[in-house]
């Protein structure tokens, strides 16, 4: 994660420079992140190697900084309009909209941008639709790709953009290309190059593909803008004093959802609202939760993805231990096999299937699996907030062979698929069938 990149301290110049003799800090290791009052406390950001020792001497280290600071590259990119600029490092919601927008304007012919509702406090949820006919409704499989459940997971975003662009484009998000590329180059009617093989047109015509890369974008602004581990939940107002912000405020979203939701089972949600695993006060009272579950309810999908960060694991249902799994366990042997597809490039893990981390319940995972018997998982990725180049590049593209394994597997079956026409209860005599 960031902090072991990076330190943030608050000082003046004239005591930067003091701790710069004193500690022999080089000057290329100084980053001047915010500009105050020249006789105000100044912040800069240094390599994680020094905060031991600056803790030491009593320098204020800044431990839950907007974002911002830490990567302050993030103003260069908000202004650009360059794709390969938005794809080169953390993303806010902004930027996440404009990679949207591009991808739905680049490639009309299966991609349609989708507002689905509005946050807490009212920011716009979007959805990217990848289909061969992304404004029609049609009777084929419908499939999630998910993230920022937990605003402050900045990386999960970029494992939906870029699996979308990938299919989309047939291109690595990062300008990589492969071998034969050559032999599939083709232009769409918006004049867009890709180089999409039989088999991604096959993903695009046969499936609905669901891309919702935020969900919790009030978090996400918190995270960049306000302090990065309150971004984990949304924007309610659960602490005192009420009708402000402060750091405790929200609700876990993936603690929020109906299934199993205030278990009972110890450590799995909270009722404190001050908790970071505060679950609500009631099981989907969130507005977050209520535009998933709308979008779930009206697409029933056969597949779910939700992307967190960074356990470096596929979470099988069902994540709370107080329910009992189905026997057979379809979604265990599917679970097993998306962990050996994704490639981690962390040194010290791999993925693992796994039930879970820790004790949890209300999660999106478990109510889609038993709402709808969806094939539905919480994938960790390898990494939280590492340097985007080249530790989070590398765990984008890991994670995109674990998703890419999904659709394969859906693709190539054996797959049992039920088409429910109607819905209503068939009536005979006094009875009902």
């Amino acid at each position: 994660m960031w902090s072991d990149f990076y330190v943030l301290i608050e000082t003046t110049h004239d005591e930067l420079h003091l701790l710069q003799e004193q500690m022999l800090i080089s000057p290329g290791d100084v980053l001047h992140v915010r500009e105050r009052g020249a006789d105000q406390p100044q912040v800069f950001r240094l390599p994680a190697r020094y905060r031991e020792e600056l803790l030491g001497r009593g320098v204020p280290v800044i431990e839950s900084p907007p974002y911002r600071l830490v990567d302050p590259g993030i103003h260069d990119r908000r202004a650009s309009d360059d794709f390969a600029v938005w794809m080169s490092g953390y993303k806010d919601e902004r930027i996440i909209a404009k990679t949207m927008r591009y991808l739905a304007d680049r490639f009309p012919e299966y991609a349609a941008l989708h507002e689905i509702g509005k946050s807490t406090a009212g920011r716009p949820i979007y959805a990217l639709k990848l289909s061969d006919n992304p404004w029609a409704d049609e009777d084929e499989p419908s499939m999630f790709f998910i993230a920022a459940h937990h605003g402050n997971e900045l990386l999960a975003p970029d494992y939906v953009l870029d699996l979308a662009h990938y299919l989309l484009s047939g291109r690595d998000s990062y300008g990589e290309e492969r071998l034969l590329d050559f032999l599939y180059e083709e232009s769409n009617a918006a004049g867009t190059t890709h180089y999409r093989r039989p088999i991604e047109e096959e993903y695009l015509n046969d499936f609905e593909l669901w891309f919702i890369p935020l969900v919790n974008p009030d978090g996400l602004d918190v995270a960049w803008e306000r302090a990065y581990w309150s971004g984990r939940k949304n924007a309610r107002d659960t602490t005192r004093p009420r009708g402000r912000w402060n750091k405790s405020d929200g609700v876990d979203l993936n603690r929020n959802y109906p299934f199993y939701w205030k278990s009972g089972v110890e450590k799995a949600s909270s009722g404190n609202g001050g908790s970071i695993f505060y679950r609500g006060p009631s099981a989907g009272s969130e507005a977050e939760t209520q535009v998933m579950m709308r979008l779930a309810e009206r697409e029933r999908p056969a597949l779910a993805l939700s992307y967190h960060c960074f356990a470096t694991k596929v979470l099988v249902p069902y994540t709370i231990e107080a329910a009992s799994s189905p026997e057979p366990h379809a979604a265990w042997r599917l679970g097993e096999e998306l962990a050996a597809a994704g490639v981690s490039h962390r040194p010290t893990k791999r993925y693992i299937a796994d039930r879970n981390l820790y004790a949890v319940d209300g999660t999106d995972q478990d109510w889609l699996h038993h709402r709808f018997g969806t094939m539905a998982f919480i994938v960790e990725g390898s990494y939280l907030t590492p340097d985007y180049e080249p530790r989070a590049r590398r765990s984008v593209q890991g994670m995109r062979r674990l998703s890419l394994r999904a659709l394969e597997a859906f693709a190539e079956g054996p797959v049992l698929e039920i088409h429910v026409v109607d819905q209503s209860p068939h009536v005979e005599g006094d009875e009902v069938a």
